[in-house]
Formats: structure tokens, sequence, C-alpha cells
């Protein structure tokens, strides 16, 4: 599979209606507000225009088709984050477990996985985490390209835990140097009386 595919993170099995399935995790490009400043190239033309709102997904780096290494992660979200008022954030779908298997060869250790799926069965995907297709549909879509769609990416799945847990650490290191300061939330009294509402 090329870089057309999209990286997907096995979240966590699941079972729906009667199908085992699993929640899998993509990165995207999310901006809520006017933006100026921002150009649509088409055929070798370039066109100004004024994004209102947007949602796209993360494939690859800027400068490479796959994620080989975790800065490649951490300089991209860097480089979108600095373009005000571009934010990254985390967006799910629902994949049967038989494609993941499928993927890897294998039903052992699918979760915290990497796998790359085509762009058509990312847009049915997202169409059943819509609502707008049945589990039965979705199911028998799955089922007609079992073989064609997902690929699993052992390389990337390396990649993003290394990744992942750089930033855990990053957030320890944080915690502990904002709570030598002082400027860490403390836990409510248990015993303390409780305002209205609560």
């Amino acid at each position: 599979m090329n870089a057309d595919t999209i990286p997907v993170i096995a979240e966590s099995r699941k079972e729906y209606a009667g199908f085992e399935m699993t929640r899998c995790n993509y990165l995207t490009v999310e901006c809520e507000e006017t933006s100026l400043g921002w150009g649509l190239t088409l055929e070798d033309e370039r066109s100004p225009i004024i994004l209102v709102g947007l949602s796209a997904i993360i494939t690859s780096p800027t400068d490479r088709s796959r994620f080989e290494e975790p800065e490649n992660i951490e300089k991209l979200i860097e480089a979108i984050e600095k373009k005000e008022p571009l934010f990254i954030d985390v967006n799910d779908i629902w994949l049967p477990n038989f494609l993941l298997d499928s993927g890897k060869g294998s039903n052992q250790g699918i979760t915290n996985e990497v796998y790359r799926i085509r762009p058509e069965l990312f847009s049915t995907a997202l169409k059943f985490r819509n609502g707008e297709l049945s589990i039965e549909g979705f199911i028998n879509s799955c089922s007609e390209s079992i073989n064609a769609h997902v690929k699993h990416s052992p390389e990337e799945s390396d990649v993003f835990r290394k990744w992942h847990w750089e930033v855990v650490d990053q957030s320890r290191e944080l915690y502990r140097e904002r709570k030598e300061q002082g400027r860490v939330l403390k836990r409510k009294n248990k015993d303390a009386p409780k305002g209205p509402g609560r």
C-alpha cells in the first residue's frame, strides 16, 4: 500500500451487535474558526481561499510516505499547531476484527498496532460511525474487500508506541516540575461539606 492510505491505531476490541469490532484512532487537522491566507491549487493554478472549518486526515509526515521515527509525529504536530487556528485532534472509526486479523495475519496483539487502510474502507467505516450505514451493510461491505484494504504496519506501530511513551514521560516530568512549584491541584477532602448541586 502506498502513501494514499490512512494510518489507524487499533485501540480497543469490543462486541457490537453480535460482531467483534475494534475501535481505531486516527489523527486529524481541525479548524473551527475562519482563517485567512490559504490557497487551493488545482491543475497548477492557485486560488486564494478562506477556511471556514476544516477536518483533514493525517496520512504521513510532510517529507516521507510513512512515519519512520517518533520525531516525524512530533514535528508534524508542532508545525500544524504553529499555524493558528489549526489544531490536532484524535477521532475514531470501528473496524471488524476479521479485517485487522487478516491485515496482521493473526488475531494476537491487535490493539496498539498501526494499520494502513484504503480511503474506500475508511469512507465506509466513517459512514457506519456516523449512523449512515447499518451494521449489516457495513460488515457485508467489509467482507467483500477483506484482503485489499487493510495492511498491518509493524514499523509504524513501533514508532507510535515510542512516541506515546515519550509524550507520557514529558507529561510526568511536567507534573513533577509543577508539583515542586506548588502549581498542582490538590484533591478535595472527602469529608469536606459539599456545595450546592453536588
